[in-house]
C-alpha cells in the first residue's frame, strides 16, 4: 500500500489506527470512545447523535460532506503519517 496516501477500510474498530466512525443510530454512539477515533461522520438530520459528537473533541461531518471529510483528511496527513499500520 506505499504508493497510496490513503487507505479506507471498513470494521477493525479496536485497531490501533486513526478512525472516522459513521454513526447512523444511537446504538452506534460507543464508537466514540473507539481507540484513535479523530473524527465522526453522522447522517443528516440526526441531531441527537451531532449533539453527542459536539461534546467530544472529535471532529463533526455530515455523511455527505465528502468534500470537507477529504478536505480535512488531507489536512489530517501527517498525523496520521505517525501511525505504523
Amino acid at each position: 500500500m506505499a504508493p497510496y496516501d490513503y487507505v479506507l477500510v471498513e470494521g477493525f474498530k479496536a485497531a490501533g489506527y486513526p478512525k472516522v466512525v459513521l454513526l447512523r443510530t444511537e446504538q452506534d454512539l460507543p464508537l466514540l470512545e473507539a481507540p484513535n477515533a479523530a473524527a465522526a461522520a453522522v447522517w443528516p438530520g440526526n441531531d441527537r447523535l451531532a449533539a453527542a459528537v459536539r461534546k467530544t473533541n472529535l471532529r463533526l461531518f455530515s455523511i455527505d460532506d465528502t468534500a470537507a471529510i477529504a478536505e480535512w483528511l488531507w489536512q489530517q496527513r501527517f498525523y496520521f503519517q505517525n501511525f505504523n499500520i
